[in-house]
């Protein structure tokens, strides 16, 4: 039997469903009632007016300018004062100073017994120990020098004594230094130089303690306009530019001392050092101004500034500063400091 079926699908209807008509209006804010309250009345004082307090270092420079210089020999009996070698053969020479003693007296050892020998003492007080000049001058010794070497010296000087101060070493002219050591114990200088020559000092393995007060390490001889530039057959500032050049180390353990000190008017110089400046104290200057130095490239040309055939003019005239480093360690001290005249508190620093 053959049966035929199938499924007959259910048909379902239902009513359409409508959706209600919602109006939603835009909220109305109530006002809020704030009270206008104004700010109290503030007395505000204007502020009182601060004083700065004045922090610029007052410099009280006082180097000791009272100095005198002279021809000697440093060997006992000689009677020539110009050479070009001083050979100090390591031995220890003072004046004003006693270094075995330590202590300040009007007395000297300044020259040897003879060539290679020891020093002897002097009952008298010299005013520089050492003066190093050859004597020898254009036209016909265009590069004489002289050379300063192995020597230890110490000097000191003295209020009431006449000159005041004691220079070490003198320099006149073109030269070396080296190896020597030196010790200023009060109103004293190391080197001392005519600036009216412009010398050239070259300086290998120098070196300075300084204990005392009012000391200078350079001390530069104050010329005057007559001199300078002025080709006489003996001066040289016209034709060279001065200079302290090479290795010098300072250590300076009192207050009231300058390093170098440069007073009224000078030819061109150019500072250059190599060596360490240590300062352990106050009230201590590294370079003392209290003078002018023309910048003398500006009068190349003029007046004596001209080359000649057996000196040329320097191919660089322009005075110049180069300090390498320099330690400072205390209070109211001055790297550079220039005024404009000797003995007047001033609180021109740099």
């Amino acid at each position: 039997m053959n049966v035929d079926a199938s499924i007959r699908p259910k048909e379902v209807y239902r009513d359409p469903i409508i959706a209600p008509t919602v109006n939603i209006s835009a909220p109305v804010l109530q006002a809020l009632n704030v009270p206008n309250l104004l700010p109290p009345s503030l007395d505000i004082k204007t502020p009182d007016a601060v004083e700065a307090p004045n922090k610029v270092p007052t410099i009280n420079a006082q180097p000791v300018v009272s100095f005198q210089f002279g021809g000697r020999s440093y060997i006992q009996g000689e009677s020539t004062t110009m050479r070009d070698l001083v050979d100090g053969n390591n031995q220890v020479f003072w004046s004003g100073w006693n270094p075995a003693t330590n202590t300040v007296e009007a007395n000297s050892s300044y020259q040897l017994n003879a060539y290679g020998g020891t020093p002897v003492l002097n009952n008298a007080r010299v005013p520089n120990v050492f003066y190093l000049n050859t004597g020898k001058r254009l036209p016909h010794n265009p590069n004489s020098t002289w050379l300063f070497k192995d020597a230890t010296v110490h000097v000191a000087g003295k209020q009431g004594w006449n000159p005041i101060g004691t220079i070490a070493i003198h320099t006149v002219w073109n030269g070396k230094i080296e190896n020597v050591h030196g010790y200023l114990h009060g109103h004293s200088a190391l080197i001392s130089s005519e600036t009216w020559h412009s010398g050239k000092v070259q300086l290998e393995n120098v070196d300075v303690t300084v204990t005392g007060e009012y000391n200078s390490v350079f001390y530069g001889y104050p010329s005057s306009y007559y001199s300078l530039g002025v080709n006489n057959g003996d001066y040289n500032s016209w034709h060279q530019r001065g200079e302290y050049n090479g290795s010098l180390t300072a250590n300076i353990n009192e207050k009231n001392n300058y390093i170098y000190t440069v007073l009224g008017v000078q030819g061109a110089f150019k500072i250059k050092s190599t060596g360490d400046y240590n300062i352990n104290s106050d009230s201590d200057i590294v370079y003392l101004g209290l003078g002018y130095s023309p910048n003398w490239e500006n009068l190349r040309g003029s007046g004596s500034v001209k080359d000649q055939p057996y000196a040329k003019v320097d191919a660089d005239m322009t005075p110049s500063i180069q300090l390498s480093k320099t330690n400072v360690n205390g209070n109211k001290n001055a790297i550079l400091y220039f005024g404009n005249r000797y003995g007047i508190s001033s609180d021109t620093t740099l």
